[in-house]
């Protein structure tokens, strides 16, 4: 079996991408942010020695030429956990066990963090990447869990306790990974980031 990482992610698109931020920031500094964090993302996945799905919310005319061992597949209509559900059930489709699902917001997110999430997932059935603002940057799965992304309020601050809960419920056993910070808001910026709106 060929563990797997599943990247969820956008085109770099003005307007397009990171529109939280940019309504304190503006939509060139958003992107220089995005662009940013693909750049750290593929940095920290490219050498992974495991099966990689790039899952992006829609085709497009210039699309991302990472080096190294990339798939291409795009996301299902629908809310996040429906996506989630999707990607999740075709790459264990391909018998890849286990599987993470990273996305591309977390700039303190490193390849050891990554490997030690597949190390954990060889002692218990989930391990979740708690994010500080209540939600999560990493899950990783050693089975089909569809159930794990249904009935929760995505993208407010409960996403992280809705799905401990249903874990607990259907009585897998999970460990987390360190708590970390996605970039949705300004605040979030760190001043490598930061400093990319400085100098603009």
């Amino acid at each position: 079996m060929t563990q797997a990482l599943i990247i969820f992610l956008k085109h770099p698109q003005l307007g397009l991408c990171k529109t939280r931020i940019a309504k304190t920031i503006g939509h060139i500094n958003a992107l220089k942010i995005y662009q940013k964090l693909l750049q750290h993302t593929h940095q920290i996945t490219q050498n992974l020695p495991v099966q990689k799905y790039l899952y992006f919310d829609k085709p497009s005319d210039n699309p991302l030429n990472w080096a190294g061992n990339y798939k291409i597949e795009y996301q299902n209509q629908g809310n996040l956990g429906i996506k989630m559900e999707q990607a999740f059930a075709e790459v264990f489709n391909r018998q890849h066990y286990p599987v993470i699902i990273i996305g591309t917001d977390c700039m303190e997110l490193s390849t050891q963090i990554i490997n030690d999430a597949y190390r954990q997932l060889n002692y218990y059935d989930v391990v979740i990447g708690p994010a500080k603002d209540g939600g999560y940057y990493l899950l990783g799965l050693n089975n089909p869990t569809p159930k794990i992304f249904k009935n929760i309020a995505w993208s407010t601050a409960t996403v992280l306790s809705d799905t401990i809960k249903t874990v607990q419920n259907l009585g897998l056993s999970y460990c987390f990974m360190p708590l970390l910070s996605d970039v949705d808001v300004e605040e979030d910026l760190n001043d490598e980031l930061r400093k990319l709106i400085s100098e603009s």
